[in-house]
């Protein structure tokens, strides 16, 4: 299927449809009935049958991308939410050691804390859900809301 888009191979089908018409007309003049005379119906059939098998590589080819493309947003959406939990978990273990920590001045950190609760991830699938649906971005305010 890699093969089909190469130059080698548009090369050979134009070359093959020259000798077609050559061969037709050289027929036609040495005097032997040609093959496929001219208007070559014959290869305007061969054309759009080939046309047609075009058509079907590139929308096969496309639905598959198309698949894959699926699988892979949401495997990067898998690893994010591990990634983050992942992440709030080390800023909570941070925060509980400089709690913890006699030589540092106990001081309340509302960013750290805030870092440190976990994504909702109920409400981060309902508005990439909405985000589908509709075929326009949320509004960034809804989507910093449900982070943070």
């Amino acid at each position: 299927m890699h093969t089909l888009g190469r130059a080698s191979v548009i090369s050979a089908l134009l070359a093959l449809g020259a000798a077609w018409i050559v061969g037709n007309v050289l027929l036609s003049h040495l005097g032997h009935p040609p093959f496929d005379p001219p208007p070559f119906p014959w290869l305007q059939l061969a054309a759009s049958l080939a046309s047609l098998g075009a058509t079907m590589v590139i929308l096969a080819a496309q639905r598959r991308d198309a698949r894959f493309n699926g699988l892979r947003e949401q495997l990067i959406l898998e690893l994010s939410a591990i990634s983050e939990a992942k992440l709030a978990k080390i800023i909570s273990l941070l925060e509980e050691s400089r709690r913890d920590n006699p030589l540092l001045a106990d001081r309340p950190d509302v960013q750290a804390e805030k870092m440190a609760e976990p994504v909702d991830t109920a409400a981060l699938s309902e508005i990439v859900r909405e985000r589908h649906m509709n075929g326009a971005p949320p509004p960034a305010s809804t989507l910093s809301s449900a982070t943070f």
